[in-house]
């Protein structure tokens, strides 16, 4: 499917006046209507009140200058998107704070959740780059855009694969971090789990709280279906006795998930059900391009 079969030129917006997000959105979904009346009882009825519950939960504000406000609707006959270019930007509470100039809105049927996995992905992956971003916004006219757009060959008809469900790792470590100090950024971060880099980005191991946990426990206590009374075994001894620092070189697990951009989608609930990984590392050869979890594959399923 073209894009351009999803976004008309009237469903694109270049916005001078001060608007608020809310107000922003309401003038979005007005102007899809006024392009689509056929779909304007389901619109009206069902995606004003999602997106709004849905900015109220959490703002889809992701960062970088760009929102992607969307919901998929019960009885719509075909996707629809929407853009607003915002040259003085607007408050949209996004993740890092800073004002949003790009909005894209997406409009899904309800039915078509892996069209609308596989569509946010594509974009998500096409303002990744800063340079398209400072393309659309240097644009005049809609035509520039859905021009620009056309060079792109953004591909929303091939199944769900591992880059459209990846992430960005919120911790990445370097061999040479101390334990004390990889572990305490992982604690802020909230993660258990972190890839271990070398100087040329490849994934070379994982620091992981499992395998920590496990580190100095003997064969047959884990072996064990109940834990032993014993209360003068402490696994951790080793690394408060040691009078020498402890790196992440020396202690991270090298058996860690790694998947190709273009895994299946099975492949992916593979990884994280049946081996019970609770981080999956997409890479090209070793290079490092993003994480999968299990957190992220439910969102982007059910919570579209």
């Amino acid at each position: 499917m073209k894009i351009d079969s999803l976004l008309k030129p009237g469903n694109i917006l270049f916005v001078s006046e001060p608007y608020d997000k809310w107000q922003l959105i309401d003038t979005m979904v007005q102007q899809i209507i006024s392009e689509y009346p056929e779909e304007a009882e389901e619109i009206k009825a069902l995606f004003s009140p999602a997106i709004i519950e849905r900015e109220q939960d959490s703002s889809t504000g992701i960062g970088s200058g760009i929102a992607l406000p969307h919901a998929r609707i019960k009885g719509l006959h075909k996707p629809i998107i929407s853009l607003s270019i915002i040259k003085k930007g607007i408050d949209f509470e996004a993740a890092d704070r800073k004002p949003v100039h790009l909005v894209f809105m997406f409009l899904f049927p309800a039915e078509k959740y892996d069209f609308a996995v596989k569509t946010q992905a594509a974009f998500a992956k096409l303002l990744s780059n800063p340079a398209n971003i400072v393309t659309l916004l240097k644009a005049q006219t809609a035509e520039n855009i859905l021009s620009f757009l056309e060079e792109q060959q953004i591909n929303i008809n091939s199944p769900i694969v591992a880059e459209d469900l990846m992430r960005k790792p919120k911790v990445t470590l370097s061999p040479r971090i101390t334990l004390h100090n990889a572990t305490a950024l992982m604690g802020r971060k909230g993660v258990d789990a972190a890839a271990v880099l070398d100087e040329n980005q490849n994934i070379i191991g994982q620091l992981d709280s499992i395998y920590l946990l496990q580190k100095d426990l003997p064969d047959y206590i884990q072996k064990m279906h109940s834990v032993p009374h014993v209360h003068d075994f402490n696994p951790f001894s080793r690394y408060f006795s040691s009078d020498a620092k402890v790196f992440v070189e020396n202690i991270m697990n090298p058996d860690f998930a790694k998947i190709d951009p273009e895994g299946s989608l099975l492949e992916v609930i593979f990884l994280l059900s049946v081996k019970k990984n609770s981080l999956i590392y997409v890479c090209q050869d070793r290079k490092l391009l993003g994480v999968i979890d299990r957190i992220t594959v439910l969102d982007k399923v059910f919570n579209l």
